[in-house]
């Protein structure tokens, strides 16, 4: 039986991005999330600041990320925020200095 990895913390990243999208009418923002090279430079942004979370699973069935606490996703936001800015300037991400992680 072959099993899958799954990497929960994307699914986290990737949701409050559509959120920031919906709910920011900030054009720097949708012009980030609006082009697939911008917004996959934002995922691997964010993804290398936080604790990332894996699961292994058997069935390829839709995984919640929903116990994740108040904080770790505010914590989130504010990478996405970040990055977006960063992007958004044009300022090469990688110049932006990492922030601590939630603990």
């Amino acid at each position: 039986m072959t099993k899958t990895l799954i990497n929960l913390t994307l699914a986290i990243v990737k949701e409050e991005a559509e959120l920031l999208a919906e709910y920011c009418p900030n054009p720097i923002y949708q012009e980030v999330l609006g082009n697939p090279a911008t917004k996959q430079e934002l995922m691997t942004y964010v993804l290398s600041r936080v604790p990332n979370t894996y699961v292994l699973t058997a069935e390829p069935t839709a995984l919640s990320a929903r116990g994740q606490t108040t904080a770790y996703r505010l914590h989130i936001e504010t990478l996405l925020k970040q990055g977006m800015d960063a992007l958004g300037s044009h300022r090469p991400i990688t110049a932006l200095r990492e922030t601590q992680t939630v603990g």
